[in-house]
Order: structure tokens, then sequence, then C-alpha cells
């Protein structure tokens, strides 16, 4: 077995080594990264009904997007998961929700986070950024059957 798991990790390894090396020559301009990927979300979604309450047509700027949309807590989305588990589209994201994922509940109860395509292209991303760097730290790992699980 222990062929068959140093074969799929050092693969999994190599195809994350991309992912690595953008991250890795981005650390000095994380704020340049961020807008962009603000600037994504805002463009991607201002069709979404909270888009289109919160006039992402019209965000000009992080500095815009703060002042029109401030930081909530979950109750402020308590309607719009409502909506989103009656099946309605295009609530919080333009992109379907695959599913509502139940969180851990360690901050005040369990609460649903709606799931989609990208958020988990997002999730991939970072968790291969950070296997990389342990097998490339931890070489021995490669060999091993492993589990992962992040919450």
């Amino acid at each position: 077995m222990s062929a068959i798991n140093r074969f799929n990790n050092t693969l999994f390894k190599y195809s994350a080594f991309g992912e690595h090396n953008y991250f890795l020559s981005n650390l000095n301009k994380m704020g340049v990264v961020q807008e962009r990927i603000l600037r994504k979300i805002i463009v991607t979604n201002e069709d979404s009904l909270i888009g289109k309450e919160r006039d992402f047509g019209n965000l000009s700027s992080p500095d815009v997007f703060r002042k029109k949309f401030p930081v909530t807590d979950y109750s402020w989305y308590d309607e719009y998961i409502r909506r989103i588990m009656k099946n309605e589209d295009g609530v919080l994201t333009k992109e379907r929700v695959r599913i509502l994922e139940p969180t851990s509940g360690t901050t005040g109860g369990s609460k649903l986070i709606p799931y989609t395509r990208s958020l988990k292209k997002e999730f991939t991303r970072s968790v291969s950024v950070w296997l990389y760097d342990i097998y490339r730290h931890f070489p021995g790992l490669l060999k091993l059957s492993h589990y992962w699980q992040i919450s």
C-alpha cells in the first residue's frame, strides 16, 4: 500500500506546485490580490438579490464596499438563508448553491453556509498550498495514508 500512497500523494503534491508558487509570489502584495478577488465577486454577483439591494454595480473601490456593506453577524443573513432553503436562486450569489453546509456550532449554535462550486474551488486552492508545504517539509508523509478534515 505504501507505493500506492506515495504515488498518489506525490501526484497531488506536484499538482499543487503551481498554487503554492502563486501564493508565495503574491505574499508581498496581498492587498492587491484581495482587491482583485473582491472585484471579481462583486462583478459576478451584481445581479444577485443582495447585489441589487447593495448596488454592487456601483461599488468602485474596497472603501465604498465597506461603507455600503459593513461587517455583519450571521443573524443579518437569516432571511437570505431561508430563501435559499426554499430553493430560490440568485439570492446571495448568482452561482447555484450546491448545499447549505452546517457549521460545527462552536460559536453559538450551528449555522448554514451556502456552499457553491467557487467556494469549494477556493478551499481546494488554499488546502493545496498548505498540503504542498507539509509534503515539502515532511517528505516521509508521502508514503502514508491520510485523512484530512478542516473546519
